[in-house]
């Protein structure tokens, strides 16, 4: 899957990036958040799960894992957006895994008028 990330006057600026996916059956998912403080709403989002008893590793504030237990989310901080990708076991788990995270995101980003665009 490609993500192209535009600017902030939705002019594409080349900057894409390739998020590979794993071969398999499981129900999958990308989102993305355009902002300019991905890294801070990673880390918020991160500590979050974490705080709910997630398990959750990070490298950096770049990227983050977590494991929902019926699946995954990794996230990726880049200079125009956050990128969340999804894998879960059933399909009615990846919406609820998306309706989730678009609340805490939209929640966390309210002053910045956050919001998270789904694609397969």
């Amino acid at each position: 899957m490609i993500v192209v990330i535009a600017d902030e006057f939705g002019e594409d600026r080349s900057t894409t990036h390739t998020l590979p996916r794993k071969a398999g059956s499981m129900p999958t998912a990308t989102g993305l958040t355009e902002t300019s403080r991905a890294r801070r709403y990673l880390s918020q989002l991160c500590k979050h799960l974490s705080n709910r008893g997630m398990h959750v590793e990070t490298s950096g504030d770049t990227y983050g894992f977590a494991d929902f237990g019926f699946g995954t989310c990794t996230l990726h901080a880049h200079p125009h957006g956050l990128v969340i990708e999804l894998d879960v076991s059933e399909p009615r788990a990846l919406k609820r895994a998306q309706q989730a995270l678009t609340r805490d995101i939209e929640r966390f980003g309210r002053r910045d008028a956050l919001t998270v665009t789904w694609g397969p």
